[in-house]
């Protein structure tokens, strides 16, 4: 028995001393990241709550929604190209980024969806062009159903839309303590977003650390209870049987290599949306950051 009982303390110990400096190490690479950012954002409140967003350009409005776990800063090559004819802005969503990450509020996709209607009233933008990537296109489907008049057009990027997409193991999110843990000292942790972001490049010669950890720095400070709040006001599908109501000119931009989302649902929002173009890209799940000048110019040339 007390061999028993050392072996499972030394156990305890090893796992303890593996989480500390994994976590040592996620800091200190959190903290190096933040000399590659640049905090040129703007601030709005939207309900009492501050919105982060980028701007630059003029013309006519386009905004871009960012997956789960990232930010504005995806968009960044993409806004300068499009900036040259458009207004482009980049919101950094709610739990992410510069933005609020109060777990007062409710982060369901469909009230997501009202808040960048409401964003969009704050800042006096009557009709845009909206651009959703992953968990943002689902967001942008939101916001089309909750305003159909103000999206001119709507442009989704290897989108979600069809499936659940909680994070949190449910033998895990019972207990706030355990998920705390889960996510701070793994979830969280910079080897395994390196991991995931790498796995969501198919030609691996585009990772650059320096844009990895711009957001990388950001993912880590995110408070593990608003991560916590984030999974449990997950509405995803919600509106998988109203997508063929969609009436607007979309365009469907999909990574054939997506590990992420499985690529029969490009297929499903071609059929469904009625008024749309699907085109496959030979990238992974983040085609902005792979072919960044190429998604640029279907863009525009959907845009005209």
């Amino acid at each position: 028995m007390k061999k028993i009982l050392k072996i499972f303390f030394i156990f305890i110990f090893i796992i303890f001393i593996f989480a500390s400096l994994n976590y040592m190490f996620s800091y200190l690479e959190a903290k190096r990241g933040l000399s590659y950012l640049e905090k040129n954002y703007k601030t709005i409140n939207v309900d009492n709550k501050k919105i982060a967003y980028y701007e630059e350009g003029a013309g006519e409005t386009i905004i871009f929604l960012h997956d789960f776990m990232s930010s504005a800063k995806d968009f960044e090559d993409i806004s300068k190209k499009l900036s040259e004819k458009y207004r482009v802005i980049s919101i950094d969503l709610p739990g992410f980024g510069f933005s609020t990450k109060s777990t007062d509020l409710n982060y369901s996709k469909k009230s997501m969806g009202k808040l960048i209607n409401k964003f969009t009233k704050e800042l006096n933008i009557e009709t845009f062009y909206l651009v959703g990537h992953s968990m943002g296109g689902e967001i942008a489907i939101n916001t089309y159903f909750e305003d159909t008049k103000k999206i001119k057009k709507l442009i989704l990027i290897n989108s979600q839309g069809y499936t659940k997409t909680k994070f949190i193991p449910n033998w895990i999110s019972d207990s706030q303590f355990f998920s705390r843990i889960f996510l701070k000292f793994g979830f969280q942790s910079y080897f395994l977003q390196q991991s995931i972001y790498k796995n969501n490049l198919h030609d691996k010669s585009k990772y650059e650390d320096s844009t990895f950890l711009k957001n990388y720095t950001l993912t880590f400070n995110i408070p593990s209870k608003t991560l916590q709040k984030i999974d449990l006001d997950d509405d995803s599908s919600l509106n998988k049987d109203k997508i063929s109501e969609i009436n607007i000119p979309t365009l469907i931009l999909w990574g054939n290599y997506d590990k992420t989302l499985n690529i029969e649902y490009a297929k499903k929002f071609n059929e469904q949306i009625k008024n749309s173009t699907l085109v496959y890209l030979d990238t992974g799940h983040n085609p902005m950051i792979e072919k960044s000048d190429y998604i640029s110019n279907l863009i525009l040339n959907f845009l005209k």
